[in-house]
Order: C-alpha cells, then sequence, then structure tokens
C-alpha cells in the first residue's frame, strides 16, 4: 500500500465534521511543517512539537495532544517461529511486535510496547471499537483511556495495521487526546484541528462525522438516535473482547 494513501485515509476521515465541530471549537491558524510536506490549522494554546512526511505532532493546553499521521515499522508477534535457529530476543531489535490479525490488538500491542519502552502507562481501557477494512490491511476507530506518566488520560483515533510480509508490516495511526478533566471541553477542537489537516482527500469524510457522534464523545453529555445508539453498543462490547486480550 502506497504510504501517502495510507496518511490520506488517516486523516480524510476528518472531512466531514462540519456542524459537530461548529460548537466549541476555536479558530485555527494554519501553520506549514517545517519540511513543507503539510500543513495544520493550530487552535489558541497549541503548538507543533514536531512534524515531517505529512505527520505531525501538537500540543496544547491540559495535556491535549494531536497526533496525525504516524507511521511504525512493526513485526509479528510471532516472528520467532520464522526464525528458529536465532534467539527470539535478537530478532528485529527495537521493533515492536504486532498482532497482524486484529488492529485492536495490533493497537494494544504498541500501547504495551510503548509503556515497557519510553513511558509509564497503566490502567489501559478499551472504551470501543469499530472495525473496518483498508487496502492490504485492517483498520479502526478506536477509544480509549489510560494513566500516562501518572495522568489520566482519554484518547480517540484511527489506526491501521498493514502487513508487508509474513513477518513484517507498517503501523499507522491518527489520535487525539487530553487529560480525562478536559477531554469533553477540549474534544471539539482537536478534531477541528485533525479536519484542518492538509492531506485532506475526502475519501472517508462521512466516517468521521459517524465515528465522532458513535464513539469520540462517549462518556460526553449529549444525545443520540436508536441507529447510533446501536452502534455505540456493538463498539463497546467489542472493546470489551479487545480489554479481555489486555488481561491475557
Amino acid at each position: 500500500m502506497n504510504r501517502k494513501t495510507s496518511l490520506l485515509c488517516a486523516f480524510v476521515f476528518a472531512a466531514s465534521c462540519a456542524a459537530w465541530l461548529s460548537v466549541g471549537a476555536q479558530q485555527l491558524t494554519r501553520k506549514t511543517f517545517s519540511d513543507g510536506s503539510g500543513s495544520i490549522g493550530l487552535a489558541p494554546g497549541y503548538h507543533i512539537t514536531s512534524s515531517g512526511n505529512g505527520a505531525v505532532v501538537a500540543a496544547g493546553p491540559h495535556g491535549a495532544g494531536v497526533v496525525l499521521g504516524m507511521t511504525v515499522p512493526c513485526v509479528t508477534r510471532d516472528v520467532a517461529r520464522y526464525y528458529p535457529d536465532i534467539p527470539s530476543e535478537a530478532l528485529f531489535p527495537g521493533s515492536p511486535r504486532l498482532d497482524f490479525t486484529d488492529v485492536a490488538r495490533a493497537a494494544v500491542d504498541l500501547i504495551q510496547y510503548t509503556g515497557r519502552t519510553s513511558a509509564s502507562i497503566e490502567n489501559l481501557k478499551i472504551k470501543a471499537v469499530e472495525r473496518f477494512k483498508v487496502p492490504n490491511g485492517k483498520g479502526a476507530f478506536i477509544r480509549y483511556s489510560a494513566t500516562l506518566n501518572g495522568k489520566k488520560m482519554e484518547v480517540f483515533g484511527l489506526y491501521e495495521i498493514l502487513p508487508v510480509d509474513q513477518v513484517s508490516g507498517m503501523f499507522y495511526y491518527s489520535a487525539v487526546s487530553a487529560n480525562k478533566e478536559s477531554y469533553a471541553s477540549s474534544l471539539p477542537t482537536m478534531m477541528k484541528m485533525w479536519q484542518s489537516w492538509s492531506l485532506n482527500k475526502a475519501t472517508i469524510k462521512k466516517r468521521l462525522q459517524d465515528a465522532t457522534n458513535a464513539l469520540a464523545n462517549i462518556d460526553v453529555k449529549g444525545t443520540t438516535d436508536s441507529i447510533l445508539a446501536e452502534r455505540r453498543r456493538v463498539a463497546e462490547k467489542a472493546a470489551e473482547d479487545v480489554d479481555e486480550y489486555i488481561r491475557e
């Protein structure tokens, strides 16, 4: 799969939330990435911490963060069985080992890998999972909470696992996060920033609005119709299944 195509897929689903974002979202100031590969609209109090090759990380008030178009090379969880004569610990050092069969489990694997290598991550709780197919791989919208470096965080994102062969692959993700106390108030602004990401091609724009209504604002007071309520119920049931995987 073309990397640019996947980055577009990760962003493009952010194109049609204008009606929902009109309440509470702040005005944005467009900033171009240092390598000229893209741009994003930043709300007051947000700043870019890193960018390049179309990807960007931005930080904001109250622990808010926007991470778009990230690419992580990875290997399959059972990589050792393909190299029986090589010690497992010597295989692909520094590469996270992810579940290639299920994108939600792959996301959990990456979160736990990050917790072991670069950050303190505890109390991981998957709240909603909605899977979908992407070319050459699998994708999902995932809503979860966790304690990151001692702070309770709420996260909503799009995740894709794209195997290259039986052993190696790529994991793509874009997500927004904020402290538990400020997630509800920060979400409209963060999603508007996601929508402003310059790689927008509108191939899955309607999916963002639907996913935002059904999944992103779980724990945020509001109303929902019966169809969205059923969609949320199914997503929360899927989250329970992934939580069982976390406890294994």
